[in-house]
C-alpha cells in the first residue's frame, strides 16, 4: 500500500493504492484497489476502483458425510411389539472445485462545500460480482429395499429383502453460479449551522438498481413416476430490484442542560422486485439421470412433458402500494459526573405499511412491508470513568 500526495497553492491531489494477497485452503487471491481525490477551492472530485474476493468457507468445500434415513417399515402391535426398519444412505457432497467469488467495485463522486458548515455530495457507483456461491439441489438415485414381512401372531415379525427399486432424492451442493450487478446514486448533505441556533440537519438519499442471476439449475420431480422423464430442468431468470429512499436527521442541542433531541425520518418511494415466470423446462433427466435437451418447440408441449412442467414462478414480484414514511425519536442527556441517559422510540407513530405481492396463480395480496421498522422504545444508561 502506498499514499501519494501533491499539494499546490489552492488544490491537493491524493492517491492511495494497494493490493492484498490471500492464500487460504490452497486458493490464491489478489485484491488490488485504488482511491483518489482532487480538491480545489470548495470542490472535491473523488474516484475509486477495487477488486474484492471472498474465499469459500471450509464447510462449503468439505460438507462432511451426509446420512439420509428412509423408513421402510413401521410395524406395531400395542402391548406386544414395535418394529421399525430403516435404510440409511451415506453420501458425500464435497465441492473441491469451488472458487472464490470476485467483486469489481467502482465509484466516482463530487463534493461541494457551500460554507464551513454546509457540505453536499453525490456519488455514482457500479458493483459487479461474479462466481458468487449459491446452492443447487442435484438429483441422485439409490436402490431402496423392498421388504417381504412375515407376521407371526403376537411375536415379533420377521422380514427378508425381496428386491430393490429406484428411489430419487436431491442433495445440496455449492456452486459458483451467482452473479449480481448493483448501480446507483447516493446523495449526502450536511447542514450544521442554520438560522435556528443549535439545530443541525443531515440528509441522505439513494437510488439503487440491482440485477441478480442465479445460474444454477432448478430440478422438478415428475408427477408421473411411470414416465422416463424423471426431472425437469429449469433455468432461472434474473431478478430485478429498484429502491429509492431518503432519510433526514434533525438534531437540536440545548447546551445549558446538556440535552440533545433527535428526530430521524425515513421516506420510501420505490421498492420493487420483479422477475419473469419460469414455467417450462429446457431439459430433463431420464431414469438413469442422463441429461437430454428438449427441442425449443416442444418445451411447452403438455402432452409430452406435462408431468415435468410447472406453472409456478420461482420468484414472486413485489411492489410498494404507495410511498411510505417512518419517524424515530431519541432524547439524550449528558451529566457532569459521567452518566449518560438516552430514551428512544422507533416508529413512534406505529405505522404499518403494506406492499403488493403477486402470487404464483396470478392473484395479488397485501403483505407487510419487510423493510419497515416496527414500533419499539427503550432507555439506555451509560457511565464513563
Amino acid at each position: 500500500e502506498d499514499n501519494i500526495v501533491r499539494n499546490w497553492a489552492q488544490s491537493q491531489l491524493n492517491i492511495n493504492a494497494g493490493a492484498r494477497y490471500d492464500y487460504q485452503y490452497g486458493i490464491h487471491n489478489i485484491s488490488p484497489r485504488i482511491n483518489s481525490f482532487f480538491a480545489f477551492n470548495k470542490y472535491k472530485i473523488r474516484a475509486g476502483y477495487g477488486i474484492a474476493t471472498k474465499t469459500p468457507a471450509l464447510s462449503q468445500i468439505y460438507t462432511g458425510i451426509r446420512y439420509y434415513d428412509l423408513v421402510l417399515a413401521d410395524l406395531r402391535l400395542p402391548g406386544y411389539y414395535n418394529l421399525g426398519v430403516v435404510q440409511t444412505f451415506i453420501d458425500r457432497a464435497d465441492n473441491p472445485d469451488l472458487k472464490p467469488s470476485k467483486s469489481n467495485k467502482a465509484e466516482v463522486g463530487f463534493d461541494f462545500e457551500l460554507n464551513k458548515s454546509t457540505t453536499v455530495g453525490i456519488t455514482a457507483f457500479y458493483n459487479k460480482m461474479v462466481d458468487g456461491i449459491t446452492s443447487e439441489n442435484r438429483p441422485t438415485v439409490r436402490g431402496v429395499a423392498e421388504l417381504d414381512v412375515q407376521y407371526n401372531g403376537t411375536n415379533l415379525p420377521s422380514y427378508t429383502i425381496a428386491g430393490y427399486q429406484d428411489y430419487y432424492y436431491t442433495q445440496m451442493h455449492y456452486v459458483n453460479s451467482f452473479t449480481s450487478t448493483d448501480k446507483g446514486l447516493e446523495l449526502m448533505g450536511s447542514f450544521r449551522k442554520l438560522p435556528i441556533p443549535n439545530l443541525s440537519i443531515n440528509l441522505t438519499g439513494s437510488y439503487i438498481e440491482t440485477e441478480d442471476l442465479d445460474q444454477s439449475n432448478f430440478y422438478r420431480y415428475t408427477t408421473d413416476v411411470t414416465k422416463n422423464e424423471k426431472y425437469g430442468i429449469y433455468q432461472k431468470n434474473p431478478i430485478y430490484y429498484k429502491q429509492l429512499q431518503f432519510s433526514t436527521d434533525f438534531s437540536y442541542h440545548i447546551p445549558k442542560v446538556g440535552l440533545i433531541a433527535s428526530v430521524k425520518t425515513e421516506h420510501f418511494f420505490i421498492n420493487d422486485r420483479s422477475s419473469s415466470r419460469v414455467s417450462t423446462p429446457y431439459a430433463y433427466l431420464d431414469a438413469n439421470l442422463n441429461k437430454h435437451i428438449i427441442p425449443t418447440q416442444d418445451r411447452d408441449n403438455t402432452d409430452l412433458y406435462g408431468h415435468i412442467i410447472s406453472s409456478n414462478s420461482l420468484q414472486t414480484p413485489k411492489k410498494l402500494s404507495q410511498s411510505y414514511h417512518n419517524f424515530h425519536f431519541r432524547l439524550t442527556k449528558d451529566f457532569l459526573n459521567g452518566f449518560k441517559f438516552s430514551f428512544y422510540a422507533n416508529n413512534f407513530l406505529d405505522l404499518r405499511p403494506t406492499e403488493k405481492e403477486v402470487q404464483t396463480d396470478g392473484s395479488v395480496i397485501d403483505v407487510n412491508y419487510s423493510n419497515f421498522v416496527k414500533l419499539s422504545f427503550g432507555t439506555r444508561i451509560e457511565y464513563n470513568f
